[in-house]
């Protein structure tokens, strides 16, 4: 079996007012608890609890996915140059 290089993504809220927006637009949080967690969660994030694991961190702006998924790419395309030149990456902006 092959080796598989894994590439471990985080994506962030702009800002906690945001993160509260998102989750309490979906309806799918009505005791308030998956606020709870993510707040939790983010502030590990940035006391640096996961950096052993997470390779790249990137901050989705309100309305901005296309330019989330352009440094995603770029970020992706740097880690795997500083590993192996002859990898190739290629995304879809069909998705």
């Amino acid at each position: 079996m092959g080796k598989h290089n894994v590439i471990v993504v985080y994506v962030l809220p702009p800002s906690l007012d945001v993160l509260k927006t998102r989750i309490n637009n979906d309806g799918r949080d009505p005791s308030g608890l998956r606020l709870c967690l993510g707040k939790t969660e983010i502030e590990d994030v940035k006391n640096g609890k996961y950096s052993d694991i997470i390779d790249i961190y990137i901050t989705k702006e309100v309305g901005a996915f296309e330019r989330a998924a352009q440094q995603l790419f770029e970020s992706i395309k740097l880690k795997m140059n500083a590993q192996d030149d002859n990898k190739e990456l290629s995304i879809r902006s069909d998705m």
